[in-house]
């Protein structure tokens, strides 16, 4: 511990402390944030009366700029709620969740450097109303712009499709996946070539493919962004016969006559939910579904079969109608009808 004695105030001569005037030429807004230097941009976009957005002048730095501004105005909070009545407290909080919905959006394109920036104006009511009819009356609302720095738009680099490249027909498959490294970057774009080789690999033979959901590593010194997205075909199949698990109502062998397809021949997915719907169209079930199950695994580069297995639950059979009805020309009329679905199996009805 150290101890130090306070200095004699006596000869301890300071200089007068000199008051300073305020400069009416400076003033500050109580938005309770930091200022912000909005930097030159191309010409500003006034979405309402509450929001303004500016992109860069030329078009080339940001091609997307029609499709991201439709985006935006769909999702803006402070478009959403531009009644015209907030407050600058109510519109600075808006504009924070915008800033964050922006910076989304423009990594879902592929802008990982973008910079936003975000001011809110507060123009002087009393200079409002002189612009506007000179009597110092209107009062004019506060107004949110961002200004969008894009950036560099990073690439694709490496991609990969984990198990993909073993399937037998890697090359159409992967042909569907239109995916390829230094193509530009877009979220939206990974979702929909990952549902297009769903779709594929279920029209191809593959019943039990499954893929994992993508994951991108984005490197900012190459600009690029890694794309995984593990895929395990699990082989490749052909149809086998139908299975009913209701055999004395509808027979497999009747279900494979109303089948769109033949012992042999391809498996697809689709023809699988048309096997659904023709066992629902013939009115005799409550509910059915059908699902591919393995008989034969593929072996020596030959295709696996399964079976498709159709588990249904019985309708009422059995109906009964009745009317009653009065013309002028026929006079009184009674009818009465009865109906048995399936009295001589299959699908006999009397």
């Amino acid at each position: 511990q150290v101890t130090v004695d306070w200095p004699d105030s006596e000869g301890l001569d300071l200089p007068p402390v000199e008051r300073l005037e305020p400069d009416e030429d400076v003033r500050f807004a109580d938005l309770g944030e930091d200022p912000v230097f909005t930097p030159p941009q191309g010409p500003v976009i006034d979405l309402t009366d509450s929001l303004a957005i500016s992109f860069p002048r030329e078009r080339a730095l940001f091609p997307i700029q029609d499709d991201f501004l439709d985006r935006f105005q769909a999702l803006s909070t402070v478009e959403a709620y531009d009644d015209g009545e907030g407050n600058v407290a109510q519109l600075t909080a808006r504009a924070k969740a915008d800033e964050e919905l922006l910076q989304q959006m423009l990594r879902v394109y592929g802008y990982y450097d973008a910079q936003i920036v975000r001011s809110v104006v507060v123009v002087d009511a009393e200079d409002a109303a002189a612009d506007a009819d000179g009597d110092g009356t209107a009062e004019a609302p506060p107004k949110v712009r961002f200004d969008v720095i894009p950036g560099t738009r990073y690439r694709f680099g490496a991609i990969d499709l984990g198990e993909l490249d073993a399937s037998p027909d890697f090359a159409d498959l992967r042909s569907e996946f239109e995916i390829q490294s230094g193509d530009f970057m877009s979220s939206d774009k990974v979702v929909e070539e990952q549902f297009d080789l769903d779709f594929a690999l279920g029209e191809s033979g593959y019943p039990f493919a499954a893929i994992d959901s993508p994951s991108l590593l984005i490197d900012h010194a190459r600009d690029e962004g890694d794309l995984t997205m593990p895929v395990t075909s699990n082989g490749k199949y052909v149809f086998g016969g139908v299975v009913s698990s209701l055999p004395d109502f509808l027979s497999g062998d009747h279900l494979a006559t109303i089948a769109r397809f033949d012992e042999g021949d391809v498996f697809q997915r689709t023809l699988q939910a048309d096997l659904r719907r023709a066992v629902t169209a013939t009115g005799l079930v409550g509910s059915v579904t059908v699902t591919p199950r393995e008989v034969q695994a593929p072996s020596d580069g030959e295709p696996g079969v399964v079976a498709m297995e159709v588990d249904m639950t019985k309708a009422p059979l059995r109906t009964i109608a009745g009317a009653i009805g009065y013309g002028t020309e026929e006079g009184i009329r009674v009818e009465a009808s009865w109906e048995h679905r399936n009295l001589f199996p299959p699908e006999g009805s009397l």
